[in-house]
């Protein structure tokens, strides 16, 4: 059986370093139960609007761009070091990954339907809704020249948002054609199965399926040694900042920096500080190995304290999904976001006994599943997971004929009341007038 995979690989409007790496993670996992697969090398919708090479292009000509200031010391300041984190990371899939020649968009992707015989979604947020691009379709395998074809989800996200019932209506309209589906947070399975009654896996992101060993073979590892780590993503959190400080300062240790968020380095002229931003994966790899703890708000970064056994401390995020790998593996106590300089630093050292635990079993519950779906499509001919969609659909009209009811019920009962204060009004003039 011919195998697709698609998902965030080298295109990432952050480029983040867990993109590319949580992707290769699947497909040499894989290929280690004798499984071979190509990467579909696909442009996200989301990449379209903006400039990954060069982001400081992107604030020059757009005044109205949010954030702008920062961003234009941010990207000034890190132009060139932007290109080189760029080609380190196309380095690095052209390294590693078996993947497809060309890349495709949303417009190009049916010319490699005919290549495939069954595509597989893989993990991390690909099923967000963006409030100005919509669904990535692309990453839902939502368009014509899919339909019909096998297709498998591996640890699916959708984000920080809940779906509204309109965006409900489209996803589950796009997940219907899927024979099998897996989802990572567990909020969102939760919200699936009780929408389709369906039984949804819940398993680990892919960076999981292997050891420390594993990441070893290809990490670079930096000549620093004695260093907290700190690893910022999407948002500056001058709070988690300001905490790696005292922490580092109160332990004598060095602050290496691999996020972008250069705009706040005035923070750091009270300690030994190094920001690093032109390195690959295999070097952020190294530098996680060999820090002396972690300071991040990062999904991947928590991923790899865990797998790496390092002492970590976990900043806050917009999203569920920080929160909920933290739960699974029973660390929610590193999480410092409401915790002062004092309370952290009382904080005792994580034993991985029982996350490790929980690791081997969730292992062996995720690789089972992909597996198994895998073999079993093998076997059989494509069959949709959702063949009762019609029914799901008419469900959530009737949820929205519902609200707008008590909507036009609402506004009924405002007219009447705004109706009743001015007959009110009226008629106490039409009294004093009288008494008068």
């Amino acid at each position: 059986m011919r195998i697709g995979l698609i998902s965030y690989s080298t295109h990432s409007v952050d480029l983040n370093f867990a993109s590319p790496l949580h992707l290769y993670a699947f497909q040499e996992y894989l290929r280690s139960q004798g499984i071979e697969s190509t990467v579909i090398d696909y442009i996200p919708l989301e990449c379209k609007p903006h400039d990954i090479y060069h982001p400081l292009f992107e604030y020059t000509l757009n005044p109205k761009k949010k954030n702008r200031e920062d961003g234009l010391q941010r990207w000034t300041k890190l132009f060139y070091e932007r290109e080189k984190r760029f080609q380190r990371i196309q380095e690095f899939a052209a390294r590693y990954y078996n993947k497809t020649t060309d890349s495709y968009t949303l417009e190009t992707l049916p010319e490699i339907a005919q290549d495939f015989d069954c595509l597989i979604c893989v993990s991390d947020v690909i099923w967000k809704y963006y409030p100005n691009l919509g669904f990535d379709k692309g990453f839902l395998l939502a368009i014509d020249a899919f339909i019909g074809k096998k297709k498998i989800s591996y640890a699916a996200g959708r984000g920080g948002s809940k779906y509204t019932l309109q965006q409900e209506k489209e996803f589950y309209r796009y997940i219907s054609d899927f024979d099998v589906i897996s989802i990572r947070e567990n909020s969102f399975r939760v919200a699936i199965e009780k929408r389709t009654k369906l039984n949804v896996p819940r398993v680990l992101d892919p960076v999981f399926l292997h050891s420390k060993e594993f990441y070893e073979n290809i990490a670079i590892f930096p000549q620093q040694e004695g260093y907290l780590l700190l690893y910022i993503v999407f948002d500056k959190s001058i709070d988690l900042e300001k905490k790696a400080i005292q922490f580092a300062i109160s332990h004598n240790l060095k602050i290496i920096d691999l996020s972008e968020f250069a705009e706040t380095e005035e923070l750091f002229k009270n300690v030994e500080y190094e920001r690093i931003y032109d390195i690959g994966v295999e070097d952020w790899l190294g530098y996680l190995l060999n820090a002396n703890c972690v300071f991040t708000n990062s999904f991947h970064g928590c991923c790899f304290s865990i797998i790496f056994h390092k002492q970590f401390f976990v900043g806050e995020r917009p999203s569920d999904k920080v929160d909920q790998v933290l739960d699974m593996f029973d660390l929610s106590s590193r999480n410092i976001k409401n915790m002062t300089d004092s309370e952290i630093a009382q904080m005792p050292t994580v034993s991985f006994s029982g996350s490790d635990a929980l690791l081997d079993k969730f292992k062996t519950e995720s690789t089972c599943y992909i597996l198994n779906a895998i073999r079993n499509l093998e076997q059989r001919p494509h069959q949709p997971i959702l063949p009762q969609i019609d029914n799901i659909l008419c469900d959530i009209d009737v949820e929205l004929a519902e609200i707008e009811k008590k909507k036009r019920k609402a506004t009924l009962t405002q007219r009447i009341r705004i109706y009743v204060k001015r007959r009110a009004r009226h008629l106490l003039r039409r009294i004093d007038t009288f008494l008068q």
